[in-house]
């Protein structure tokens, strides 16, 4: 059974997620928007909307981090620290 302490932080993993979404999706609705009235600035706008879909669950990666750490569950965090060395790489390679 969970404790306070992690219901809290998963509600607070869950809080950056739909807020991360709500973001981008904006983002990409005013790019869309911005697209279809033939406005330049479309592009930066659905950019963005990407950018921020792909790190918001990166943000949430480096959260379980500090969660394992702080319930000490060291096996978990060290393979948590490896997800997000291949989301970083990942991200390195697909910009090159």
């Amino acid at each position: 059974m969970q404790n306070k302490q992690d219901l809290k932080m998963e509600q607070y993993i869950g809080y950056v997620l739909r807020i991360g979404a709500g973001i981008a999706f904006t983002l990409m609705g005013i790019g869309l928007v911005l697209g279809v009235i033939g406005n330049a600035l479309s592009t930066p706008f659905m950019m963005y909307g990407v950018l921020v879909l792909i790190v918001t669950p990166t943000i949430r990666v480096i959260a379980s981090i500090f969660m394992f750490a702080k319930d000490k569950d060291y096996k978990f965090v060290w393979i948590t620290v490896i997800v997000l060395l291949i989301l970083v790489v990942a991200f390195l390679i697909g910009k090159a």
